[in-house]
């Protein structure tokens, strides 16, 4: 068999060009395909150059007419403890407790209660170890995995949030001045006693941290400015069908035992949203969230015999998730489930960062090893994650959990829990020249 090189034939320019790029034989300049004119890290500072906990950081971006990339931007803080104290399973973000994110006419787009609890979890259960281990610890995370923890010296230590964990800028594009011109980003500082938990001389030394400083806190865009005919085009888009941009929300409802040793819990989520994605369940001791002695963003042990929800008619999963032993030996089903609504079980080189002892969080000794999580996956698509169901007040998110029996032994102590429930689901924001329509 012969191929057009050997036969009797003339070849065409247009041919001979496509058989000698597709042989990586084509020897030309690579097409101009760039429309950016000018790329670089704008700075904004905040109202104040110095925040202490339980106040609110203000800052009002002034980008101008540039664009902003908002996963390779970040949030620079100088933290000053007047103790000792350590972040133990968290980071820096363990000291935000509320983000809120307003365009310049006073739309809310973005707000995340808790928001320390979710970007700790977030980042643990969807990104790698080895990210915890590289690029984490700019953000605080300790490269040990074992007693010691990120300790932050009383003289203060330099550390970098990324701020994609704000769900408004974690998209895949650049966002327009239309949007980011006048952004009005308000973040509130937690309590010392949540922020801040055991030192790192073992977790039986309590922190000692009763207040602490953010000094000059700053953020850096990472800005790109449009070519003058492009800018007009889309200008013009903004003025005429507005500009879309979708990205993923978290909604946050707290439920609470009503008596100590409580293992019944059937509860509905309340919200309204054309497109629910995921729920995370997080569940924590109400006794030691705001204790020293403890890890205040810690989970509790998995003690979970059932596990099941619904939407509707729909069952997540179809049958509930039976567990008859709550120990790491039973609960891999637990556990599968949780990495399979993180999107970790179908590959192998991008696997989350909580191993299965982590999720049992039996060692309650130990540093870094109490990060349970429940998550149902509500998504319908199996080539995209924005295809999510719809819930309203016919179709609310049902769940029922069950605990085992409080118990001496494997089994946990009864104690009075805490449930943060955080529903993941779409959100919608078109920008005008001058105002932005926002739709869940």
């Amino acid at each position: 068999m012969s191929n057009n090189a050997q036969e009797n034939m003339q070849l065409n320019d247009s041919l001979s060009q496509s058989l000698l790029q597709v042989n990586k034989l084509l020897y030309r300049m690579p097409p101009m395909i760039g429309i950016a004119s000018k790329k670089h890290h704008r700075i904004d500072y905040f109202q104040s150059n110095t925040y202490v906990n339980g106040e609110v950081m203000v800052l009002d971006s002034q980008t101008g007419s540039e664009f902003i990339n908002p996963k390779t931007s970040y949030l620079k803080m100088l933290l000053v403890p007047n103790g000792d104290g350590s972040f133990n399973t968290g980071s820096v973000g363990n000291v935000i407790s509320r983000i809120v994110v307003r365009t310049r006419t006073g739309k809310e787009i973005s707000r995340l209660e808790n928001s320390n609890l979710l970007i700790k979890y977030k980042q643990l259960y969807e990104c790698p170890r080895n990210w915890k281990r590289t690029i984490g610890v700019s953000q605080g995370y300790n490269v040990s995995e074992s007693v010691a923890v990120e300790t932050v010296p009383v003289g203060g230590k330099v550390y970098i949030l990324p701020l994609w964990v704000i769900p408004c800028f974690n998209v895949d594009c650049l966002l327009p001045p239309q949007m980011m011109e006048g952004l009005r980003i308000e973040i509130t500082l937690e309590s010392p006693n949540v922020a801040f938990g055991p030192t790192a001389l073992g977790p039986t030394v309590p922190s000692t941290v009763t207040e602490y400083s953010v000094v000059r806190p700053e953020i850096h865009w990472d800005s790109t400015d449009l070519a003058d005919q492009f800018k007009r085009k889309i200008a013009e888009m903004a003025s005429k069908q507005g500009l879309n941009i979708v990205h993923k929300e978290y909604f946050h409802t707290i439920v609470a035992s009503s008596a100590s040793g409580q293992t019944q819990f059937n509860f509905d989520v309340k919200k309204a949203a054309s497109k629910a994605l995921r729920l995370f369940i997080i569940t924590r001791d109400q006794s030691q969230i705001s204790d020293p002695s403890a890890d205040g963003l810690a989970s509790s042990q998995f003690d979970y015999i059932s596990q099941q929800s619904r939407i509707g008619a729909i069952y997540y999963p179809n049958a509930p998730i039976k567990v008859d032993d709550i120990t790491q030996n039973g609960n891999v089903e637990s556990y599968y489930q949780t990495a399979y609504c993180a999107g970790k079980v179908d590959q192998c080189w991008y696997s989350l960062a909580v191993d299965p002892e982590q999720f049992t969080a039996l060692g309650s000794t130990t540093f870094n090893q109490l990060n349970s999580l429940l998550m149902f996956n509500y998504n319908k698509s199996c080539v995209s994650d924005l295809q999510g169901s719809q819930v309203n007040n016919s179709r609310a998110i049902l769940v029922d959990l069950e605990a085992a029996a409080p118990a001496v032994g494997p089994a946990p102590p009864a104690y009075a829990r805490r449930l943060d429930v955080y529903l993941e689901h779409l959100r919608a924001s078109k920008y005008f020249t001058s105002n932005c329509e926002v739709r869940d």
